[in-house]
């Protein structure tokens, strides 16, 4: 890839007027070698050549280190400046779509050799709508930079956009080997999760998008929603019916009397991994224990965020004793925990003892 960059680089190495110097500055040390064992006159007293030597060195030191270490920079800078100044001039010629097109593609080979200048144009492309134009630039810029996975996502995006959600079979290879690389990438495991949906592949759909919601710790309450309706329209489709805990609460023996009539008991449903917000809520008086209660999707604290959405990952109850009356747990109240279960859809039935002190 360096090789290819830099060949990239020399092709267009007339833009740089400062290589031309670099040339003469090496042409001139060569020069100089070559005529010192001929002249007699130079054996006698070499201090000229020193003098002459030295200022010549660290000028085609720097050169060199401007052409290997910095020119590539230059480069893709010089490439992006005249793209701008380009779009500008066009922006203000307000030219028919037709014009705009060619003077877009005569763009695009003024700047081949950037792979940075490349994949802006790209996204240029795809803000005005023209996603088979938008990925030839990405195609380019991924061919000089194919470890750039920025560019390869878009691409991935753009066929998304233009299949109306689906993939073909080279996105969704593309978009698995960046994710083998990467890890955890959010905006492709939701293009695949989406390209999953309309494939009518419902649980692969549901799975990718509740990795999301348990892993995304920047996700908006909004966008949080989005992928809770997604999981349900995703349900739907699979058949699945609104899920429903029948939970028998009771009280050790021995705990008896350390619990007052005007207790209150929460029963909590949560994940045992992931988010701390509880799939379910309910609040009853101590002195109704024991007893038994059904949680289902109406005692959720947040929208989106109820035990339907838990067929994919573990849960647990707990069930504990307040003499504050408050949800938050505090030293001395009475609490018992169920091992981790995964419900299914419809109804579950669990019985849950109050066994421990906080």
């Amino acid at each position: 890839m360096l090789l290819q960059e830099n060949l990239n680089l020399f092709s267009h190495c007339y833009r740089l007027p400062w290589l031309w110097g670099i040339l003469l500055a090496l042409s001139l040390t060569a020069i100089i070698f070559v005529l010192k064992p001929l002249s007699k006159q130079c054996q006698p007293n070499i201090k000229w050549f020193k003098r002459l030597f030295v200022p010549i060195f660290l000028m085609t030191s720097w050169g060199l280190y401007q052409y290997w270490g910095a020119s590539s920079y230059l480069v893709h800078q010089q490439a992006t400046q005249h793209l701008h100044e380009q779009l500008a001039l066009i922006s203000q010629q307000q030219p028919t779509k037709d014009k705009l097109l060619v003077a877009l593609t005569q763009l695009s080979t003024q700047i081949d050799y950037s792979h940075i200048a490349l994949a802006r144009l790209g996204t240029l492309y795809t803000e005005l709508g023209l996603l088979t134009q938008s990925n030839a630039m990405l195609e380019k810029a991924i061919s000089l930079a194919p470890d750039e996975y920025a560019y390869q996502i878009q691409w991935i995006y753009n066929q998304s956009l233009a299949e109306q959600g689906k993939l073909s079979a080279l996105a969704r290879n593309r978009a698995n080997a960046i994710l083998n690389t990467l890890g955890f990438e959010k905006s492709l495991i939701n293009l695949l999760a989406i390209d999953d949906y309309f494939q009518g592949n419902y649980s692969r759909a549901i799975i990718k998008w509740q990795l999301l919601l348990d892993k995304d710790q920047e996700l908006t309450s909004e966008r949080r929603l989005v992928l809770h309706n997604a999981i349900e329209s995703a349900q739907k489709h699979l058949g699945v019916d609104p899920v429903s805990i029948a939970v028998t609460v009771s009280l050790k023996d021995t705990l008896q009397s350390h619990v007052s009539p005007d207790d209150v008991v929460f029963v909590v449903v949560k994940r045992v991994q992931g988010s701390p917000v509880p799939l379910a809520v309910i609040k009853k008086s101590a002195k109704d224990l024991p007893f038994t209660i059904n949680l289902d999707d109406k005692h959720s604290m947040i929208a989106g965020e109820n035990l339907s959405q838990a067929l994919t990952f573990p849960v647990k109850i707990i069930a504990k004793i307040s003499k504050s009356g408050m949800p938050q747990e505090e030293k001395g109240d009475l609490r018992g925990t169920s091992p981790k279960i995964m419900l299914k859809s419809g109804s579950n039935q669990l019985q849950v003892t109050i066994n421990e002190t906080v």
